[in-house]
């Protein structure tokens, strides 16, 4: 998302300066139905495995069955968040890990957006 350039002048704002200009990033958490639930905006230089874990601590994880996410947003961090729950973690894993995707549910993965 581009930044205005006269939103540079707030005292309290998550814009980060790049190459092309001024940007920002919308974290998004959504239902079943690709309502959104929370967000969290952030500069758009920090990457998203940082951001998730505390999207995720916005949602209350006992009500949620299934908690789909990117193989961008792996991270050990976030999957010892999620089995502290019920909640079960539909989450590829990266394509450098040592460790295979044999859990996952490939059908609920290709919906998730």
């Amino acid at each position: 998302m581009r930044a205005h350039q006269h939103a540079t002048v707030i005292k309290v704002q998550s814009i980060s300066k790049s190459i092309s200009g001024s940007r920002s990033k919308i974290h998004l958490a959504v239902d079943a139905n690709g309502n959104p639930i929370e967000f969290i905006i952030r500069d758009g230089t920090t990457h998203d495995v940082k951001v998730v874990p505390d999207l995720i601590d916005g949602l209350n994880l006992e009500e949620i069955e299934v908690l789909c996410a990117d193989h961008g947003d792996d991270s050990e961090l976030l999957r010892e968040k999620i089995k502290s729950t019920t909640t079960k973690a539909n989450i590829s894993k990266k394509y450098n890990s040592k460790s295979s995707n044999e859990y996952m549910d490939w059908y609920l993965y290709k919906i998730r957006h």
